[in-house]
């Protein structure tokens, strides 16, 4: 005899099924155990983040519009609040909801003369974005650097069997901008013509 057992997408758990087999009236139960498969975590993140030095943006350091983020160059460090949104632990939301995320961020490449001063980091916090939570990246560019720099952020859960994970690259953009000249002039009483 062949027992056929379908199941539905994403589901797992456990059913038992009781047979008779007709001919010798011999009765038995059959459980099948499905087993949860972890689920990769997802994301998504505002990308590029736009360096610049206009008046205009002297006093709000990061702004969002539809391309990404635009910030301050010169401003130090920089705190942008909500650049990882839509984080979810996977698609099943009972089975995944208490695994821990944590998210790394590897540096890929750059162009320019554009540097590091504080290394990039993605921290989830209380924030929320259309229900899901949402995380916060924190960096530092050195002064009077430009260019392009190139990262994948990964989000990864602490699942079993095996913990899971999801890659997305985001850039972050430093505009050179002609900065005013500057010069100083040393003179003295005795050089006084």
């Amino acid at each position: 005899a062949t027992l056929q057992f379908g199941q539905r997408a994403l589901w797992n758990g456990e059913v038992i099924y009781a047979v008779t087999m007709r001919s010798t009236n011999v009765s038995a139960n059959i459980t099948i155990t499905v087993l949860p498969v972890n689920q990769k975590p997802a994301f998504q993140v505002h990308s590029p983040i736009v360096f610049l030095e206009p008046a205009s943006f002297q006093t709000s350091p990061a702004t969002y519009n539809r391309s990404g983020y635009t910030i301050v160059e010169d401003h130090g460090n920089i705190t942008v609040d909500v650049f990882a949104f839509m984080i979810s632990r996977g698609a099943v939301v009972e089975d995944e909801q208490n695994q821990n995320l944590s998210f790394s961020i590897e540096f890929v490449n750059a162009s320019g003369s554009v540097q590091i001063s504080v290394a990039p980091s993605l921290t989830i916090g209380s924030a929320t974005l259309s229900g899901q939570p949402t995380a916060q990246l924190t960096l530092g560019v050195v002064e009077h650097t430009s260019g392009i720099l190139n990262f994948s952020a990964t989000l990864t859960d602490n699942g079993v069997p095996a913990p899971e994970n999801f890659t997305v690259p985001f850039s972050v953009v430093v505009q050179s901008v002609n900065d005013e000249p500057a010069f100083a002039v040393n003179c003295s009483a005795s050089d006084a013509v």
